[in-house]
């Protein structure tokens, strides 16, 4: 597969009008598809030949939610919602929008979840129903509702989402049986995370209802036992060890998801971190992730990083193959 080939498939998979989306006078121009075919030249030139052929069939599969596209999953899980109120007697009035989020005080795609859903709800709710997890909320303040929605744009590993809604539940002593029915919704879930937060719910005795449609769900790129892992992992390692975070590795994407995602605000770091993140002259990405990222350093210490890196991940891809090799004799 050639690179036309790639984007040919990426965009027809998302729905993307190449001409609309990077003409700056028109509404739906972004920015991130405007630069795409430029942006893969430069991210190709950082990977091995005998590599882009599984690259850009990982491209042509990839899944990117232009604003467009959020705005109509946000509708859609409104009304999944509103089918589940009727059992209850719910207006959707009474129901309040939890946004999960980072608790590090800075800008973050909860920002745009907010934004979307209300765009897509203007006239049938108040802004003041849409909080974000780390408001400082009272008992009082849930007078007014009778149900409650955790709400993320994607259930990757399910442990941030579970980690909110569980919290609150807590906090406030509910488990979704009495006068507050729960509901945790998202426009992109992984199976994974939500038989996480399923499993979890039920550990708890907690009742939380999911909201989403089962065609946004998405499998990881490839399985821990084929070709395709040994091939990428070397470039994973790499991108992992220059990142050098303690508390989280970014192998594979977080938690290994392995997931091909990217909304037009930003990448999710549950996404093969390949795609999203910026290695200097090791690692262009087209999907660059705001987060998770590294200052930029010297010159003279880009040079001494990248020999260090590429060769520790060359010795990474060949004690893999060895072992592929190995076990292939032995079978």
């Amino acid at each position: 597969m050639n690179k036309a080939e790639a984007l040919k498939c990426f965009y027809e998979k998302n729905k993307i009008n190449f001409s609309r989306c990077s003409d700056e006078t028109d509404g739906n121009y972004d920015k991130r598809i405007a630069s795409l075919p430029e942006q893969i030249d430069e991210w190709l030139s950082h990977i091995h030949t005998d590599d882009h052929s599984l690259f850009l069939s990982l491209l042509s599969r990839y899944t990117y939610l232009t604003q467009a596209q959020c705005k109509l999953r946000y509708g859609s899980v409104a009304a999944l919602l509103q089918d589940k109120l009727k059992a209850f007697n719910i207006p959707l009035s009474e129901v309040m929008f939890v946004t999960v989020e980072s608790s590090a005080g800075r800008a973050t795609g909860a920002d745009n979840v907010r934004a979307d859903l209300k765009q897509q709800l203007f006239g049938e709710i108040y802004k003041e129903q849409i909080v974000p997890a780390e408001r400082n909320l009272k008992s009082e303040d849930l007078e007014q509702y009778k149900a409650i929605v955790f709400l993320d744009d994607i259930i990757g590993s399910g442990m941030t989402l579970w980690k909110h809604l569980h919290s609150f539940c807590e906090r406030f002593s509910i488990n979704g049986c009495g006068k507050h029915k729960l509901f945790y919704a998202c426009i992109v879930p992984r199976a994974h995370g939500i038989r996480h937060i399923r499993q979890n719910c039920k550990q708890n005795r907690i009742t939380a209802y999911p909201l989403f449609d089962a065609c946004w769900t998405e499998d990881a790129a490839f399985s821990t036992d084929s070709p395709e892992y040994t091939q990428a992992a070397k470039y994973e390692k790499m991108i992992d060890d220059y990142l050098h975070n303690d508390q989280k590795s970014f192998f594979m994407g977080f938690n290994k998801n392995r997931l091909l995602v990217s909304f037009y605000y930003n990448t999710p770091n549950n996404t093969l971190s390949t795609f999203w993140a910026n290695v200097p002259e090791a690692n262009h990405p087209p999907f660059l992730r705001d987060g998770n990222q590294k200052a930029r350093p010297t010159v003279n210490a880009l040079k001494t990083k990248k020999a260090e890196l590429v060769e520790r991940a060359y010795a990474y891809g060949e004690a893999h193959k060895r072992k592929d090799e190995l076990e292939h004799t032995r079978a």
